[in-house]
C-alpha cells in the first residue's frame, strides 16, 4: 500500500512538474537549438533561417530514427511521428508534435485528452467556435482540448477529415514576440524586395557573362577554320 501511494505521488510530482516548467518529453519551452540539436541528434545546421531580422527565427524539423537520441523512449515505434521546433532569438518557443496515424488510430478525443491530461493536468473549457463560411473545413485543425499553466499553452487538435493529431505546446510571451518579428520581417522584406531583385539579376547577368567569355576563350584557342 505504501509503495501504490508513494507510486502515485511520483506521478503526480512529475506531471505537475511538466506542467509548471512547460515541457514535453525532454524538451523544454526556452531552450536553445543547441541544446534540442544535442537531444535529437540533428545538426545545427539542419535548422532552417526563417527570418534574420528583426529577430533571428529559425525551425528544425525532426523525425525520430534509430540513428538519434530517443528522448525519453521517443524512437521508432513511438507515438510521435515529426516534431517540428520553432526558435526566436534561439529560444524554443513552440513545438509542434504529430502522431503517427496508424498508432494513434481509433483513439478517440477522450483517449487522448485523459492521456495529455495525466501530464498537463485538468484541460481548460473549450470555447465554442462557428465555422467560417466558404473555408475549407478539411485545411483547418478542430482543437480538442487545451491546457494553460505558467507561460505555455498545450493544444491537441485534430484534422477535420481524417485521423490525424497533433499537439502544440507553445510560450505566449516568446509566442507573441515571434508573431511581432514575423509581422515585421514580412513588411521588410516587401520593402527590399526591389533592391533584391535588382541585385539578383545583376549576379545572374555577371555570371552569364563570365560563363560566356570562359567559352569564348576555349573555343578561341581551338578554333580552326
Amino acid at each position: 500500500m505504501t509503495k501504490l501511494v508513494a507510486a502515485v505521488v511520483l506521478f503526480l510530482t512529475v506531471g505537475a512538474s511538466a506542467q509548471q516548467a512547460g515541457q514535453y518529453r525532454d524538451f523544454q519551452l526556452g531552450m536553445s537549438l543547441a541544446a534540442v540539436s544535442a537531444l535529437t541528434g540533428s545538426p545545427v545546421a539542419d535548422a532552417r533561417l526563417v527570418h534574420h531580422r528583426p529577430a533571428l527565427m529559425q525551425e528544425l524539423r525532426w523525425t525520430p530514427s534509430s540513428a538519434a537520441p530517443a528522448p525519453q523512449a521517443i524512437a521508432p515505434g513511438a507515438s510521435v511521428q515529426q516534431i517540428v521546433f520553432s526558435f526566436y532569438e534561439d529560444q524554443l518557443f513552440r513545438l509542434t508534435i504529430e502522431y503517427d496515424r496508424f498508432r494513434t488510430k481509433g483513439m478517440t478525443d477522450d483517449d487522448m485528452t485523459q492521456s495529455l491530461s495525466a501530464i498537463y493536468g485538468q484541460p481548460a473549457p473549450s470555447p465554442r467556435t462557428t465555422p467560417i463560411d466558404g473555408a475549407d473545413q478539411s485545411m483547418t485543425p478542430r482543437q480538442v482540448a487545451r491546457w494553460v499553466g505558467p507561460d505555455y499553452t498545450a493544444t491537441l487538435s485534430r484534422w477535420a477529415f481524417g485521423t490525424a493529431l497533433g499537439l502544440t505546446l507553445e510560450s505566449p510571451r516568446l509566442a507573441d514576440r515571434a508573431r511581432v518579428a514575423d509581422a515585421e520581417a514580412l513588411v521588410l522584406d516587401a520593402r527590399d524586395a526591389p533592391q533584391r531583385d535588382a541585385a539578383r539579376l545583376a549576379q545572374e547577368d555577371t555570371a552569364r557573362r563570365e560563363e560566356l567569355e570562359k567559352t569564348r576563350t576555349v573555343n578561341k584557342a581551338t578554333f580552326q577554320p
